[in-house]
């Protein structure tokens, strides 16, 4: 089925619900306890979940499951969130950077970027995208297994929906290199959280573990 024809509804819809998220993030960074602000959040990370998946944009897919189910241990009660616990830095998923190709701004200085998936040889966007983040990034975490090891991506040789092209598909220390691997399929929500906070307080012990991972596997 071509869902070209709805890729123009499916940008402005995801840009309304990007605006909610960093509306919704700015509060939440003044008022933590504020459960409706967390509400508000989750919906948005759902919704955008449920449209990507209907695109078959995989990765934006499984990087908003993620962020919903760290609000949802959040509405649970099993995670706090801390206003003063880490730095808030807002960044733009693919849909606002890339506009036919071509960025539309340079990606953001950031202190840690968390990838997710193997990367694809085939698919200049990422491939781009996930060097460009090397430059910027402090640190590069490898984020579940299929990034740090390839995992089954790895015999992957083509005919997969969406992107029936793609093969050659590489763990992403094949060509970058990575500081921390955090293990999973997918993440726990508790290791995110916990990786970013020893990062923010500068806590070299908790991370050596993620880190000796990551050197292991070059």
């Amino acid at each position: 089925m071509d869902l070209s024809q709805y890729l123009e509804i499916f940008i402005d819809e995801t840009k309304e619900h990007l605006q909610t998220l960093n509306d919704q993030v700015l509060i939440l960074e003044a008022e933590p306890e504020n459960i409706d602000t967390v509400n508000e959040i989750f919906r948005a990370a759902h919704s955008l979940k449920g449209m990507a998946g209907t695109m078959g944009y995989k990765r934006m897919q499984r990087l908003t499951h993620d962020m919903e189910n760290v609000f949802s241990e959040i509405r649970n009660g099993k995670i706090n969130v801390d206003a003063d616990m880490v730095d808030i830095v807002y960044g733009q998923t693919l849909v606002d950077k890339w506009i036919h190709g071509t960025y539309a701004e340079e990606m953001p200085e950031m202190d840690l970027c968390l990838i997710e998936g193997s990367v694809c040889l085939q698919d200049e966007h990422s491939v781009h995208e996930l060097l460009e983040a090397r430059k910027k990034s402090g640190l590069i975490a490898a984020f579940g297994s299929c990034a740090i090891t390839g995992c089954f991506t790895t015999f992957a040789r083509g005919g997969q929906q969406a992107q029936p092209k793609h093969e050659s598909f590489l763990p992403i220390s094949s060509l970058v290199k990575v500081d921390v691997a955090l293990p999973g399929c997918p993440v726990a929500p508790e290791m995110i959280a916990k990786t970013v906070v020893a990062l923010c307080e500068g806590n070299l012990d908790y991370l050596k573990p993620a880190m000796d991972w990551a050197a292991c596997d070059k």
